[in-house]
């Protein structure tokens, strides 16, 4: 992310979505006294241990504030650089965010966001599939698909306004514990049900038995630990197997994590992208999305389960980002906060889910054996860097 960003001494930074602050202390030393740093997230343990790890380094030119970067009012052409990384995919609406953000630049300002490619990695791909297989591809939205390639993360920076935009792809292996394949399965459906834009536990009929229930703290849902502690991985010892941590017994951090995005691998390779460990790296996809699974109305409960064929496209699924050019600028691209898409006015059969379940675990633990060797899961991640300039 610092490679991308290209800082220079005396530049005003803003970092959006800046978690414990690992990459916001590293910014601010590159662009020496002379500059200035601000970063922004929306949980206040991150707030908080951003705080603290600005404090370690004795930064005196970084402030941490906690807002919504969707809705935050800051001075407009303030900062030289934005960043933002591995939390647009999760904003309610990305392409508004963009346009919001763009107003913040300097003329000769630019932004630089860290996105995530769809499929993910296997177990990503595996999931979002299978949901579709099984009629569940309404409750279980893929949150990345809307930005999800070079040609739809571009599209919707051109659509914010943004200029001379470019897109760089980047892939990596990814090395993620876990006890087992088995474990691995598990931790990754664990992590994908428990993330806020899915509604699982909203969606199902109450008096309907619910699907097989975690045992790990995982299944508290995302943002937990970045609303009340030090973050992601970092409040409650012991966390789940999300996350790419607990699947082999607790490795890299003391827990949490659960649910954030698109599973583990995500996790370590936003922490690769800040060049931080995981559980640091995804405090702002973490409170974000906790925020925004108790910011946005719940979808209705009837008394009917849904039908076995879905109507609805998940969100983002009517077509690429370049659609929404015939509206407002940096409109048109479906969050998973958005209403769109989320199967209001229907209730998942648990029957269903139970059978998606097993599926996916069946297939996941086949992918992952493959994978397996000496406690950890090689998996190849995909990362989407993009840069676009106020003028």
């Amino acid at each position: 992310m610092l490679v991308h960003a290209q800082l220079g001494r005396g530049q005003r930074l803003l970092d959006i979505g800046c978690g414990s602050g690992q990459l916001l202390v590293q910014a601010a030393r590159r662009l020496g006294p002379s500059g200035a740093s601000l970063g922004l997230d929306i949980a206040p343990g991150m707030v908080a241990a951003a705080r603290r790890a600005v404090a370690s380094a004795r930064l005196r030119n970084v402030e941490v504030m906690q807002a919504d970067a969707e809705a935050a009012t800051l001075a407009a052409a303030s900062y030289d650089i934005i960043t933002c990384c591995a939390t647009l995919p999760y904003m309610y609406d990305p392409g508004a965010a963009l346009a919001l953000w763009r107003g913040w630049l300097r003329p000769s300002g630019r932004l630089l966001v860290q996105s995530f490619k769809s499929p993910f990695d296997p177990e990503c791909g595996l999931f979002y599939d299978l949901a579709s297989q099984h009629g569940l591809d309404w409750a279980f939205p893929n949150p990345l698909q809307p930005l999800g390639d070079r040609q739809r993360l571009a599209a919707v920076l051109e659509a914010a306004g943004y200029r001379r935009v470019q897109v760089f792809e980047e892939a990596s292996d990814v090395l993620v514990p876990a006890a087992s394949a088995r474990a691995h399965a598990e931790a990754m459906w664990e992590s994908s049900v428990s993330s806020p834009h899915h509604h699982l536990g909203e969606l199902t009929s109450p008096s309907a038995p619910s699907p097989p229930p975690s045992t790990s703290p995982s299944a508290r849902g995302a943002g937990g630990a970045a609303a009340g502690g030090e973050g992601a991985g970092g409040a409650g010892a012991g966390g789940g197997p999300s996350a790419g941590a607990a699947a082999a017994g607790g490795a890299g951090g003391r827990g949490g994590g659960a649910g954030r995005g698109p599973g583990s691998a995500a996790v370590a390779a936003a922490a690769a992208a800040r060049g931080s460990r995981p559980g640091a790296a995804v405090g702002g996809i973490g409170g974000k999305a906790a925020a925004l699974s108790a910011r946005r109305p719940a979808p209705a409960s009837p008394t009917t389960p849904a039908p076995s064929t879905p109507n609805s496209a998940p969100a983002g699924a009517e077509g690429p980002p370049s659609s929404a050019s015939g509206g407002a600028p940096g409109q048109g691209v479906a969050g998973p906060g958005s209403a769109q898409g989320q199967g209001q006015g229907r209730v998942l059969d648990p029957k269903a889910v139970a059978a998606f379940r097993e599926a996916f675990l069946g297939a996941a633990e086949r992918s992952a054996r493959a994978r397996l060797s000496h406690g950890v899961v090689r998996t190849k991640v995909g990362v989407l860097y993009g840069m676009g300039h106020a003028t």
